[in-house]
């Protein structure tokens, strides 16, 4: 993987660095995912900085601190952003992963018209 190849070329060096990474891991294991997110954060050289995203929630178990996170979450035509911190979640004594999966930042998608054509179907077959 070149972009990991650049990470680690460039994790002694005095230079900065901003990597962008979306979503190229989203067909990959979880556990593959995480591996090679940590393998990045802990190659950052100093002055980095790193961005990904993902709609992995495991990724969420990373042992990064809670402002490391940013909830986009689309409202009609624009996108509200979520960060942690000015939420309370300044502490690292927290997971996010109940909090996303309980869609304290609206990010989990609304399935009611799904379900509701599953039942159509389901009805009309009754």
């Amino acid at each position: 993987m070149v972009f990991i190849t650049n990470v680690m070329t460039n994790s002694n060096s005095k230079g900065s660095y901003t990597y962008y990474l979306d979503e190229k891991l989203s067909s990959s294991h979880s556990e593959i995912e995480i591996d090679l997110l940590n393998l990045v954060v802990s190659k950052l050289s100093k002055n980095s900085q790193f961005i990904y995203t993902t709609h992995n929630n495991e990724v969420l178990n990373l042992n990064v601190p809670s402002h490391s996170f940013l909830f986009l979450s689309k409202k009609g035509n624009y996108v509200e952003a979520y960060q942690p911190e000015k939420m309370s979640f300044n502490k690292n004594d927290r997971t996010l992963f109940s909090y996303v999966k309980n869609n304290m930042f609206g990010t989990v998608p609304d399935t009611d018209y799904l379900t509701e054509l599953l039942l159509d179907d389901f009805n009309e077959r009754n």
